[in-house]
């Protein structure tokens, strides 16, 4: 659960837009005190923003025409709170904290009607007066029903709770011990699914040496377990994995893994990997790797490409989106963060904070659509480039609108002032189109597409931050 935070720099209407797209663009809202922001969603046809500002919390909504219509503030009435999660779920939002009391450190969860009124509070549990500010992370359901707080204490043990929201209950609290997890070693990944099960997931002997005994270790907890802790493990075959995502397909009832894989090189991937498992026999899982073609790499990194160097370097993956028959479309971005420190340091030092500055390429893209048996059905190449400096790369990467005919990937042609959007348009075949979708030239907009949210199957708000202030820039198709 990811909240947009406020980027200090120093540095309403209809946008300009192609045809075929409406933008509807809000008033500015100053954040100069802002700490952070969170885009609720859509209840009951007014848009809601949730801010967490220095003196105070504060909740605004918007019309269709993005037009300010009220502003209330949130009064916690306890010392200031700390804001783990802002959910927005049908007619409700809920907002998930901690704060002191009696000397003991509580997590609740406020649940708010569509006008910020408080309608109920959820009691999670008491973290104790020894809470010493372990980081809570949080995780949500693909219905965003069921939401999930952990913690991780003494390196060795997983603390968590999940809650129910739309029912308004806690569902389950529980703390275990993963058999030798080594934190700094394992890479680990967490999930839930829509019934409140919990997924914690392992990787192990994921280096050249022990390729030949890489594994992946899963820990199911919840409803489907009987609140009791199931483990099994998925041998990868004497690969090794370069990145991993996993999600839960809920239609499907499958832990679907999708990833890329390496041979003998960590530092490169040879080609993509898709893992489905079904919870019930976890032992009739199916794995299926599927190498790239030398085609293939080529055009993904062109100039950069050598053919000394086998496999793709620089490339993430980004998500999985579910298809209906069990299958997956695996999206990929090429991607890397430089710290400019030799040659160039006596330009690239910032005296004012005390750091070099950082350099951020986020450029091309691969979409893989693999059937529910692991065999690609087709693999494309969509091209973009994008560079900034020192921005955390808020203003990059992409946000993926969800429609029942076809996919639409948004993004900023380049991170500047004055820009245009573009967007592929990717049907289930595999053909896409690349289109304009609106020119930010005098419209003073810097679009964090990252942070957008999807609010109907034809329409996204996606923030827009500049110079301390805040725009919310409304696409309908």
């Amino acid at each position: 659960m990811k909240r947009s935070f406020a980027i200090l720099l120093l540095l309403c209407g209809l946008a300009s837009v192609a045809p075929g797209q409406k933008v509807t663009v809000s008033e500015p809202i100053s954040i100069r005190n802002d700490i952070a922001f969170d885009l609720i969603g859509d209840l009951r046809g007014q848009f809601l923003l949730f801010r967490e500002q220095i003196d105070g919390f504060e909740v605004q909504g918007f019309d269709e025409q993005m037009k300010l219509s009220w502003s209330k503030e949130i009064d916690f009435q306890r010392r200031r709170p700390q804001i783990m999660s802002v959910v927005g779920n049908d007619d409700h939002f809920f907002v998930t904290f901690t704060h002191k009391e009696s000397g003991t450190t509580l997590l609740r969860t406020h649940c708010f009607d569509p006008g910020a009124n408080l309608v109920d509070t959820i009691n999670i549990t008491d973290l104790g007066s020894a809470y010493f500010n372990i980081p809570l992370r949080s995780l949500l359901s693909e219905d965003k029903n069921i939401l999930v707080i952990y913690r991780i204490l003494r390196q060795k043990e997983i603390h968590a709770m999940a809650v129910n929201l739309r029912e308004r209950r806690v569902l389950w609290e529980t703390l275990f011990a993963p058999e030798d997890m080594v934190l700094q070693r394992d890479y680990s990944y967490f999930l839930v699914d829509n019934s409140g099960n919990l997924f914690f997931i392992l990787e192990k002997e994921n280096r050249k040496a022990k390729a030949i005994l890489h594994y992946l270790e899963f820990y199911e907890f919840g409803p489907r377990t009987d609140t009791t802790l199931h483990r099994f493990l998925v041998p990868l075959e004497g690969r090794m994995t370069y990145d991993v995502k996993f999600s839960f397909d809920n239609l499907n009832e499958r832990l679907i893994g999708g990833g890329l894989y390496s041979e003998d090189n960590l530092q490169r991937t040879e080609g993509t990997y898709f893992l489905s498992i079904p919870p019930r026999t976890p032992d009739k899982y199916l794995l299926a790797f599927d190498p790239f073609e030398d085609q293939f790499v080529a055009a993904f990194l062109g100039k950069d490409f050598s053919s000394k160097n086998k496999g793709i370097s620089e490339t993430d993956v980004q998500e999985i989106v579910h298809r209906q028959d069990g299958g997956i479309l695996l999206i990929a971005e090429r991607n890397r963060a430089l710290e400019r420190r030799t040659g160039m340091a006596r330009t690239s030092y910032d005296r004012l904070t005390g750091r070099y500055i950082v350099d951020y390429y986020y450029d091309d893209l691969f979409v893989a659509s693999i059937h529910p048996n692991g065999k690609t059905h087709w693999r494309n190449i969509l091209h973009k480039r994008q560079y900034s400096q020192d921005d955390d790369a808020v203003y990059s990467s992409y946000f993926l609108l969800k429609t029942p005919y076809n996919l639409r990937l948004l993004f900023n042609d380049e991170i500047k002032y004055e820009n245009t959007v573009s967007e592929y348009v990717i049907q289930g075949n595999g053909h896409f189109d690349r289109n304009a979708v609106m020119s930010t030239e005098n419209q003073k907009l810097r679009l964090r597409f990252t942070d957008a949210i999807q609010v109907a199957s034809n329409a996204l708000i996606v923030p827009s931050e500049r110079r301390n202030r805040l725009k919310l820039v409304k696409v309908t198709y």
